[in-house]
């Protein structure tokens, strides 16, 4: 694990730490929206060479299940039930994430990387490719749609 590995997980646990022990509020609702809605966007847009680590996605994987413990801690207070719903799918996402890094390496025989403001990713300084934007695209675009999938899935 390089630093970023380790100070990203360190602040993201800590993080994680505060979200549980603050008190019922309006402001823990919000807290855990953002939490929730954006560590799986984090993970791809920043994390994602790091998650070519395999002992780094594992370190993720145990948070994902952290996730999941978390998410039916709180699911019985009725007022976080919007705000927690992408905890759930962390896991899944972590999964996808993977999936769609070894299209890149079938396709490409390059690894998955980010779409950001640039024409090079921000960690390996390559030209995106049109498999990196499929990859983004369908990432994304399952992350927008998979909890109205799941939510109709449960009726």
């Amino acid at each position: 694990m390089d630093k970023w590995d380790s100070y990203s997980i360190l602040i993201y646990i800590i993080i994680s730490l505060i979200i549980f022990v603050i008190p019922d509020s309006s402001q823990k609702k919000d807290i855990l929206l953002g939490y929730s809605f954006l560590t799986t966007l984090f993970l791809y847009l920043f994390n994602y060479k790091s998650l070519r680590k395999l002992n780094v996605w594992l370190i993720w994987i145990c948070i994902s299940l952290s996730h999941i413990y978390l998410y039916n801690q709180l699911i019985a207070n009725d007022s976080y039930n919007y705000s927690i719903r992408y905890l759930r799918f962390s896991f899944f996402f972590l999964l996808l994430f993977q999936l769609l890094r070894f299209v890149s390496l079938i396709f490409q025989k390059v690894e998955l990387v980010a779409p950001n403001r640039g024409s090079a990713d921000i960690w390996d300084k390559r030209e995106l490719t049109f498999t990196d934007y499929f990859c983004f695209i369908t990432y994304f675009t399952t992350f927008i749609f998979f909890d109205k999938f799941i939510g109709i899935a449960s009726l």
